[in-house]
Formats: C-alpha cells, structure tokens, sequence
C-alpha cells in the first residue's frame, strides 16, 4: 500500500494509473457484456443489453481521457 501512495502521488505516475483504470474498466464491461450475450435467451434483449454495456464503457472511457487532457492541459 504505501509503494502504491507514493507512485500515486507523482503527477505522471498518477496520469499513467488513470489511463490503466479507465482501459481495465473498460475491458471488465466489455467481458460482461461478452458474458451477458452468451447467458441472455432472447435475442432482442440480448443485443440491447450488450449495446447499453458497450457504450457505457465508451462512455467512461472517453471521460477518464478528458480528465486525463484536462489535467494536462491545467498543469501546462
């Protein structure tokens, strides 16, 4: 844990634990939407749920890279 809070602490290292987040969280909902597709019966419910997972991933994922550029750019 502390190894952790002090790599956090630096300003790159905290960009760089960002990005991995934002990718690892992206990937964690795209494999349970991989997982709801193959466990839902319905076909229509099926495509909706995997449609509503996958943009929602697009849509943190394109967050944390705004935070990310929005940080830069503060710092610069």
């Amino acid at each position: 844990m502390l190894g952790l809070s002090i790599f956090i602490f630096d300003n790159e290292a905290f960009f760089v634990v960002t990005i991995l987040g934002g990718v690892l969280l992206v990937l964690l909902n795209a494999l349970m939407a991989i997982s709801l597709f193959f466990l839902s019966s319905s076909n229509w419910k099926k495509w909706a749920i995997v449609l509503v997972i996958l943009l929602l991933s697009i849509l943190i994922l394109f967050s944390y890279f705004l935070f990310i550029f929005d940080k830069i750019e503060f710092n610069k």
